[in-house]
């Protein structure tokens, strides 16, 4: 239950800054790079000064494949 309410938490205080300029792709590749900025796992441990963490990350979305059982041979 624990798990939950930090995503809840997580969730509720999310803001998207800037949306991505283009949508993603019906039948192609879509690469989007962001950037996310976080509190620190150890802020619950250490407590003190707020510091926030920059993540940096890429969504590939590639268009969707039919997995056939001659596939997974």
């Amino acid at each position: 239950m624990q798990d939950e309410e930090r995503i809840r938490y997580a969730v509720g205080r999310t803001q998207v800054a800037r949306m991505p300029e283009q949508a993603l792709a019906t039948f192609g590749l879509t690469t989007i790079d962001y950037y996310i900025l976080t509190e620190p796992v150890y802020s619950d441990i250490l407590g003190g000064e707020a510091e926030t963490v920059i993540r940096q990350g890429k969504v590939i979305a590639e268009k969707p494949k039919i997995v056939t059982p001659y596939y997974l041979m």
